[in-house]
């Protein structure tokens, strides 16, 4: 964080535009009289103007937040939120020794180990999301098919422990898994991915655009 600039927008209000516009002009990569940066320069100063003499009160200010524009906008930001926690990523990170042990892996050291190969699968989502996702498949189709592809994975973890019942397998001494045991925990991963590199991401960028 010591090599990241301040906000243009927040050095705007304290009215250092002056720093703000050479910010501006290093992000872009764009000289300080380029058209383009004059644009946004404008537009900022106008939305600090706006904000400097239109001043509202707390009253006014909640009820800002249910006008029908904003209101939509807070509705769709929020359920996306909700929705995001709801794919069940975050309770996998939490309890992925418990999950992989539900699976049939014995040991802690080996359940730490798949718990490990859990987090890169994470990683490689985020990486694909970053550079493949979000720019070049969309936020909207980003989320569908994430949502439809990173069920499958999971669809077929629940039938086969509901069919295996690898718990109970483990308690009775028995180690060994077969190939329909080393797939769900190829799902597991894979679930991960799919998540990490759509609803993970998309929602909080989707979030802000709004």
């Amino acid at each position: 964080m010591f090599f990241c600039p301040e906000s243009p927008r927040w050095l705007a209000r304290g009215d250092n535009f002056d720093k703000a516009e050479r910010i501006i002009s290093n992000l872009r990569n764009l000289p300080s009289d380029h058209p383009y940066i004059r644009n946004e320069m404008n537009e900022i100063r106008i939305q600090v103007e706006e904000r400097s003499t239109n001043k509202m009160s707390k009253k006014q200010q909640v009820q800002k937040l249910f006008q029908k524009g904003v209101r939509n906008r807070m509705g769709i930001g929020l359920a996306l939120m909700f929705l995001q926690s709801f794919t069940g990523v975050n309770i996998i990170t939490y309890y992925a020794p418990r999950i992989f042990e539900s699976l049939g892996v014995p040991g802690t050291s080996l359940k730490l180990f798949s718990t490990g190969f859990y987090g890169i699968s994470k990683t490689l989502g985020m990486i694909t999301f970053t550079m493949v996702v979000v720019e070049r498949v969309g936020r909207r189709k980003g989320l569908i098919w994430g949502a439809a592809l990173g069920c499958v994975p999971m669809l077929y973890i629940g039938g086969y422990v509901l069919r295996a019942d690898p718990v109970a397998a483990l308690a009775a001494g028995n180690t060994n898994r077969d190939g329909w045991g080393y797939l769900a925990m190829v799902c597991v991963y894979v679930n991960a991915f799919i998540i990490c590199a759509t609803w993970q991401g998309i929602t909080w960028t989707y979030g802000k655009s709004l």
